[in-house]
């Protein structure tokens, strides 16, 4: 079902600007964002390299308030929950 077939039921679901995926590698992730209009943002690897997720991450607030989906948000994808959180994502 739609969003928008949801709001009719009386559901009332959170939007974001930006929608994030990320699925955890040991080595590197790869990351896909899309904005609001479905416009992709990232579609790419990123290295497990804690500046380089800073900055990916940066650039992503740029566009709004994110929403971020990690694959393993433990163990090791630890890294990215913590610097997730610290962001505000």
């Amino acid at each position: 079902m739609s969003l928008a077939g949801l709001k009719r039921k009386g559901y009332n679901m959170k939007t974001y600007d930006v929608n994030v995926g990320l699925d955890v590698g040991k080595s590197f992730h790869y990351i896909y964002a899309i904005d609001k209009s479905g416009a992709v943002l990232a579609d790419r690897q990123i290295n497990q390299c804690e500046q380089e997720l800073t900055n990916t991450f940066t650039a992503l607030l740029e566009y709004g308030e994110v929403q971020v989906v990690v694959d393993q948000p433990n163990n090791i994808g630890s890294l990215l929950s913590r610097l997730c959180q610290e962001s505000r994502m």
